[in-house]
């Protein structure tokens, strides 16, 4: 006792087991429903802490005196001034603020005034006169008053038990109380507590023969570790003797094998039954029993023989043209001829410690073995499925009433629409600023049902996604078109500079000679291609223009020959002058031949390097005006799915054609641009997946979510869509005719209808939550992930589980401890 500490802060932590005082934010109003505490035997709230989730935990009581001492003791720090009241004016208010919400400025306005009220009626009634400042003296009566406060506002209709508990001498109560936990004489034994004082304490020596000691664990756990070696030693020895029996029967020698194998066989019991009666059975040497059995079933690798079984058996089901149902069944029963053939081998190599024959004990325990080891595959899965069920249903009843129980609720509803299927939402940017919703990215046709349901009910948040990816989608188009005034500057500043160019390259101009043009002409139409009425017509008009008197002047066969060809092969004269299209391969081969004439007659040569500028300065231009006039829109500004393809595949055609067209001038960027918004406005279209729901069924999602928890199948989905008053009045209605024959049915079916209608009104305002819940995983899944629907047992648990149970039913066929 000397070193222990003594002091009255740690005394009294130590007694009431609860941080003390309470720290702000973890006052007893947190947990909104005082009835959960009171039916602890906690009328004033008391918390231990709060959980992962932030619910609190309260301080739990076997009677209601003992949490009206723990609410006394507690209050008595506040009207101290102790603790959260540390500093504070020990006011009817403050005391109220600091208890319910941590605040001491906040009592006036706790329930309206009410809570205040109590208390200053309590005083008054006790007889406490407040201090001439207001604050309240720091007396029993005090105290009790203060308490009785508490329990009124917080233990609900259970004030009536905790009441009578409360006491104005709590001085006295709490000095008693004190004693009684840690001023006992040395070897008393303090009420409600149990004290080890000596060796031969009964108590001690009762629990120690329960739980045992670690050498029983390890006996225990050695023997079952080498129980199947001496089995397995024994089967392989009466195997020898059966053989050698067979092979020479009755000989000197079979007997021998056989006297010495009975002889193991006798060994093996007399080693169990010297085990038996040296092991107590307590819980160590159990766990050791437990464990021995399980260790060897383990290092086998057996559990691979058990998932083999049901791959082998379920590909066999592929090959033979069975369906999902087929397969699965043909999957669990490949389990479980691999768990049963495992669990008969491992019961062979156990000991025969009965009085019957070697063989006739080992058939049994193969037989018994094969019978347990077949039914842990059907049967695992099997409770689990209705844990999980138990599970689920419980979950779908408690979630509309808890806090979290909205987003559980979508949650569970996300994942039923995808079909449980797995989806990682991950959102990959096509267009800047475009953000695509989860029916965008899961490609799933149930997630798109979902989400366009879910639009119908709730369209804001969704028409205002779909309009600022419109304009994401626009502005980035814009982005690569440019527009009309920086295409025009560009123009203006191509022309100009080509002007300049030009004007120094005729100031010194000289004479050239036309005739390799003329020749060329000639040569072509003189050839194989000669005659065909489009290169004839259009060379035959070039060469008019060239035999013009002007035609050793480069600057007029600039302006009027080599223009004359351009404008030939412009796509936009196609209509007017087809011909020239379809002698562009010609024109083009003489306006190359026209070209080093031209060159001819300037200064260095200086045609090719004012073309060479020109090209390159109208690429941009070019590029401008293809997109600038693509018409990709619709009629209210967005940019089309159908419009833009199009445009993509007509650009794409033009690039791979002859001669010179703007869509060749489009660089790399932006033809990504083009083909980016086409892939954005192909992913926006996975919202148009599957087919929409029904109405009724959004507009009640969390009894929809309910009905196919609880009911199996495609029930709970016909259920579902089921109006809850349809649905609850045809379920009072079979109730009532059961019990009260027509009549009993006609009230049913009214009873039933009302409830129905009681509970739709219920449930509106939760359904609302669980609709924002969902729009807000619909619109923002950046980081959603929607699981896909894992198996009871997993392969690899299932390789650790069943052998692991293989070797515990084992224990039990051979009644082992």
């Amino acid at each position: 006792m000397a070193d222990q500490d003594l002091s009255e802060d740690s005394i009294f932590s130590s007694f009431l087991k609860t941080p003390l005082p309470l720290a702000k934010g973890t006052a007893p109003a947190d947990a909104k429903s005082p009835r959960v505490a009171a039916d602890a035997n906690n009328p004033s709230g008391i918390l231990l802490g709060k959980d992962e989730s932030g619910r609190p935990i309260y301080k739990s009581y076997k009677k209601p005196e003992d949490g009206v001492f723990d609410t006394q003791a507690l209050a008595g720090t506040y009207l101290a001034g102790q603790g959260a009241m540390k500093g504070q004016k020990i006011t009817p208010e403050s005391l109220v603020g600091t208890w319910v919400n941590g605040d001491p400025t906040t009592g006036s306005s706790v329930q309206g005034g009410k809570y205040v009220q109590t208390l200053k009626k309590e005083l008054e009634s006790a007889g406490v006169k407040l201090n001439a400042d207001g604050t309240i003296p720091n007396i029993p009566e005090a105290n009790a008053a203060f308490t009785r406060t508490l329990i009124t506002h917080e233990a609900g209709a259970r004030a009536k038990d905790f009441l009578p508990h409360v006491s104005a001498n709590v001085d006295q109560d709490v000095e008693n109380q004190f004693n009684a936990f840690v001023k006992q004489p040395t070897g008393a034994t303090p009420q409600s507590s149990v004290t080890v004082t000596g060796a031969n304490n009964e108590p001690l020596q009762q629990a120690k023969d329960v739980v045992g000691n670690p050498s029983d664990f390890l006996a225990a756990a050695g023997h079952h570790i080498a129980a199947p070696l001496h089995g397995g030693a024994n089967l392989l020895e009466q195997l020898l003797a059966s053989g050698v029996n067979k092979i020479a029967p009755n000989s000197d020698i079979a007997k021998l094998i056989q006297n010495a194998a009975n002889a193991d066989v006798e060994a093996t019991k007399a080693w169990e039954k010297q085990y038996q009666a040296q092991t107590p059975t307590n819980a160590a040497s159990l766990a050791g029993a437990t464990i021995g059995e399980v260790l060897p079933a383990l290092a086998t690798g057996g559990g691979s023989m058990i998932t083999q079984g049901g791959e082998q058996a379920a590909n066999l089901a592929v090959r033979l043209g069975l369906q999902e149902f087929g397969q699965g069944a043909a999957k669990l029963g490949g389990q479980a001829a691999g768990s049963a053939g495992l669990s008969t081998l491992y019961g062979l190599t156990q000991p025969t410690l009965g009085e019957q024959p070697f063989w006739q004990q080992i058939a049994q325990n193969a037989q018994t073995n094969a019978g347990v080891g077949a039914a842990i595959p059907l049967a695992v899965p099997a409770a689990g499925k209705v844990g999980q069920y138990l599970g689920n249903v419980a979950g779908a009843a408690i979630n509309p009433f808890t806090q979290n129980g909205a987003e559980n609720i979508a949650q569970n509803i996300l994942n039923k629409a995808a079909s449980n299927k797995g989806i990682n939402a991950v959102n990959q940017t096509i267009v800047p600023g475009s953000t695509p919703t989860l029916a965008e990215l899961a490609n799933n046709a149930g997630v798109s049902t979902l989400q366009r349901s879910i639009r119908d009910i709730n369209p804001e948040p969704f028409v205002a996604r779909e309009q600022a990816n419109a304009e994401a989608r626009l502005n980035f188009f814009n982005k690569a078109a440019e527009n009309p005034t920086v295409l025009n500057e560009a123009i203006n500043a191509r022309d100009k500079a080509a002007n300049e160019q030009l004007s120094e390259l005729w100031a010194n101009k000289s004479n050239v000679n036309p005739k390799p043009v003329l020749d060329k002409i000639d040569s072509i139409l003189n050839g194989a291609g000669g005659e065909r009425s489009s290169v004839k017509t259009v060379l035959n008009d070039v060469k008019s223009k060239l035999e013009n008197p002007k035609n050793t002047d480069p600057e007029y066969l600039y302006e009027s020959v080599r223009k004359h060809i351009g404008d030939l092969l412009d796509p936009r004269a196609a209509k007017e002058n087809p011909a020239a299209q379809q002698a562009s391969r010609e024109l083009l081969t003489v306006q190359s031949e026209l070209d080093k004439v031209i060159n001819n007659g300037v200064p260095d040569k200086g045609f090719d390097k004012y073309l060479e500028n020109y090209s390159d300065s109208s690429k941009d231009i070019d590029a401008m005006k293809l997109l600038q006039g693509l018409k990709i829109t619709d009629n209210f500004g967005n940019i089309s799915l159908g419009k833009i393809n199009n445009a993509i595949n007509d650009i794409e055609k033009k690039i791979g054609s002859l001669g010179k067209n703007r869509a060749k001038s489009l660089d790399a960027d932006q033809l990504s641009t083009l083909r980016s918004i086409r892939d954005d406005l192909q992913r926006q279209g996975n919202v148009g997946l599957g087919k929409s729901l029904g109405s009724n069924t959004v507009q009640n999602l969390v009894t929809q979510n309910m009905l196919e928890t609880v009911l199996p199948g495609k029930l709970g989905t016909l259920a579902s869509h089921l109006p809850t008053g349809s649905l609850s009045g045809a379920a009072g209605a079979t109730v009532g005719g059961l019990l009260g024959g027509y009549g009993g049915a006609a009230a049913g079916g009214v009873i039933g209808g009302k409830a129905g209608s009681i509970w739709q009104s219920l449930m509106e305002r939760k359904n609302d939550a669980v609709i924002n819940a969902l729009t807000e995983h619909l619109l923002n899944p950046t980081q959603m992930t929607i699981q896909a629907k894992k198996p009871v047992v997993t392969p690899q648990l299932m390789e650790l589980l069943y052998p692991s149970m293989i070797g515990v039913g084992t224990n039990s066929v051979s009644q082992r401890q």
